[in-house]
């Protein structure tokens, strides 16, 4: 998933305008299934639960030195 970012408008071929968005950011969903049975009933249901996890891992050292 991408979150946030800038569009920006540049000259295409033909002189024509086109839109560019620009990613700030970027994030991994991993979703997590939990079964939840039902009260009285021979029913399970899934509920879909989701974690955000960074592509990269974080740096400790980079961000002490500011």
């Amino acid at each position: 998933m991408r979150l946030g970012g800038t569009l920006s408008t540049v000259s295409g071929e033909n002189g024509e305008s086109k839109t560019v968005w620009s990613v700030s950011r970027v994030i991994y969903g991993v979703p997590y299934d939990v079964l939840v049975a039902g009260y009285g009933t021979r029913t399970v249901s899934i509920l879909r639960l989701w974690k955000a996890e960074a592509p990269d891992e974080f740096d400790y050292d980079v961000f002490s030195k500011g």
